[in-house]
């Protein structure tokens, strides 16, 4: 389910990428925001608040004693991955508001979120083996509230936005999911000749 949403992410991020390029003498960057994500900011709400979908619904996650609950909007839901949790033993209920309900042991969430952050890590690699972003280095907490990116000054005032982008929505995500009271990310970019600081993010504001 997450990679999908990961591969979908990565891909949007480079046709932004492609259309910036084509269009940057109309686009203007503002220096410690990170550009909006299509039709809405990366987080909804200032207090935290998980990003909602098309349906204005934002993901839930509760946890009592032994079991995790999921609730995601009908436009986050993959009919194949309602089949697979099934099969997986979670308990599948599917709303009358079109959300869909996952029920599940803590043992298996937590295997759910060892899988995501191996997902996150693999979209860490692939940015750093792409030599067009010359990225030197990727750092994150365990619990993905801070990243920080290594990388050539001069490639990220071409690309940076986008990279922060991809791994900010990562971060966002990954806190989703693993019930989060707070989401909320911080993104520092260092200059690779010098290990400076020169930019920093903070989502939300």
């Amino acid at each position: 389910m997450m990679k999908k949403v990961l591969i979908i992410l990565m891909v949007l991020c480079l046709l932004v990428i492609a259309g910036c390029a084509a269009d940057s003498a109309g686009t203007t960057k503002k220096k410690g925001k990170l550009p909006t994500a299509l039709n809405g900011e990366l987080l909804t709400e200032e207090n935290g608040k998980p990003p909602a979908g098309e349906s204005g619904k934002s993901p839930e996650v509760k946890k009592d004693s032994g079991d995790v609950t999921i609730t995601l909007p009908e436009d986050m839901i993959d009919r194949d991955d309602i089949s697979e949790a099934k099969k997986k033993g979670v308990e599948v209920t599917e709303n009358d508001d079109g959300t869909v309900t996952y029920k599940m042991p803590r043992s298996v969430h937590s295997k759910m979120m060892e899988e995501i952050e191996e997902e996150f890590n693999e979209v860490i690699t692939a940015l750093k083996e792409d030599s067009e972003f010359d990225i030197k280095d990727i750092q994150h907490s365990k619990d993905f509230s801070t990243v920080s990116v290594t990388m050539d000054r001069e490639k990220y005032e071409d690309t940076g936005g986008m990279i922060l982008f991809s791994l900010s929505y990562s971060a966002i995500y990954y806190q989703i999911f693993s019930g989060a009271k707070k989401v909320s990310v911080e993104l520092e970019v260092k200059d690779a000749a010098t290990g400076k600081v020169f930019e920093t993010f903070h989502f939300p504001e």
